[in-house]
């Protein structure tokens, strides 16, 4: 016999919180409401917040997402012109424009004419500040300005990368935030959630346990199978498990959903999920994880009595993001993968992000808008769920 199974994760408490109101709420009005009056209340006070909190949530790593995505480009952007920058130095000192000791200015050594090496996120600010103080210095000294790039191109590019980082820095603390938030209010939505179950199946409990389940599911309560058990049709309708494509592994904490009636599955930790019993129809399903290209399937058949095995296989994916350097070639720029539909074309600073690239070895292309056969290509790695930066220089 079937067991049930309360919410472990936020949108299953979030799912379970808008069902139960939902399905209260509805016009016209059930024949029987399950919940007590007092249920009731703390279920219209409660809802509306966790609604609100888990969506902030959503929204705010969303945010994190996108700034995250700036901040590399950047970066390199940064770190591109303070070489550029020091390397002019370099030349000048040696055509015997400026002396060797004119480096002190920048905190570089007199007798070092190689490039520093950058890495971290704090080093590019320092040499940033190094450039900005000695140009400075060396001018007021006496010098003349350096120029392609000039200190001013300079500061520009290390300050917008150092905008970005705060920013970064300021969307992970409104996301931490936002998760701490919601988790304050995990305890009592758990307890109210397990108070509404009870009544629930309390109040359709009339012997006959199957009927009663299929009462409850449809004010939310969750019922998954014991291990080993066979499943029933009184209670399954559709059930399978969901791989990764290339691994054959099971994929835990997959979000299953039917999309009319809505109903949002996660799988368990042998990649299993178990979809209640639904009126007889076809359905479509879509299924997505982090990490990985979402999947949408359609025409799943349900037929009374039977229960519908459909196994779901998910391509892991990542995104490759970027800028386009450009002398004279106008923009924007398409951007593709190589045996990929669609693509992306680049903002109005030459930006770019692409997502749902399939993990492993690729290719990607960046052409002008204004003249498609002149095609730049990379080769790029992906890795499921991360993000690689890839550049291209048009003359």
């Amino acid at each position: 016999m079937p067991t049930r199974r309360l919410p472990r994760t936020d949108v299953e408490r979030d799912t379970a919180l808008r069902t139960g109101k939902t399905r209260k709420d509805a016009i016209p009005a059930p024949a029987i409401i399950p919940y007590s009056s007092g249920t009731i209340t703390k279920l219209d006070a409660q809802q509306p917040v966790y609604r609100a909190k888990y969506l902030l949530v959503s929204a705010a790593k969303q945010a994190q997402t996108d700034i995250t995505a700036t901040v590399e480009p950047a970066k390199l952007e940064g770190i591109r012109i303070v070489f550029d920058f020091i390397d002019n130095l370099n030349r000048a000192i040696r055509r015997n424009q400026f002396p060797a000791s004119v480096r002190n200015f920048y905190q570089i050594p007199v007798n070092d004419d190689t490039l520093p090496t950058i890495t971290k996120e704090s080093e590019l600010t320092t040499w940033g500040l190094n450039l900005k103080d000695g140009e400075a210095a060396r001018i007021a000294a006496g010098g003349t300005p350096i120029t392609f790039p000039s200190i001013a191109d300079v500061n520009a590019l290390v300050d917008a990368f150092n905008a970005a980082n705060l920013a970064q820095a300021d969307a992970k603390e409104a996301y931490d935030t936002a998760l701490e938030v919601l988790a304050a209010l995990n305890p009592e939505a758990d307890k109210l959630i397990l108070k509404m179950w009870n009544e629930t199946e309390t109040t359709f409990d009339e012997g006959d346990r199957p009927s009663m389940r299929a009462k409850a599911r449809e004010w939310g309560v969750v019922y998954v199978p014991n291990p080993g058990e066979a499943l029933n049709p009184d209670d399954f309708s559709i059930t399978g498990v969901v791989t990764d494509s290339v691994s054959g592994a099971p994929i835990q904490g997959a979000a299953v959903v039917q999309v009319s009636p809505e109903v949002i599955l996660l799988t368990d930790e042998h990649g299993k999920y178990f979809m209640p019993r639904g009126a007889p129809g076809t359905y479509v399903i879509n299924t997505h994880k982090a990490g990985y290209i979402e999947k949408e399937i359609t025409g799943v058949v349900v037929v009374d009595g039977v229960i519908t095995t459909l196994n779901i296989q998910l391509v892991a994916a990542g995104s490759a993001t970027g800028h386009v350097a450009t002398i004279s070639t106008p923009g924007p720029f398409n951007i593709t993968i190589t045996g990929q539909a669609g693509g992306v074309t680049t903002d109005g600073s030459n930006n770019f992000t692409i997502d749902d690239i399939p993990a492993g070895a690729q290719t990607i292309n960046c052409s002008p808008a204004s003249n498609p056969a002149n095609i730049q290509s990379q080769s790029i790695t992906i890795v499921a769920g991360g993000t690689v930066s890839v550049n291209f220089v048009f003359p």
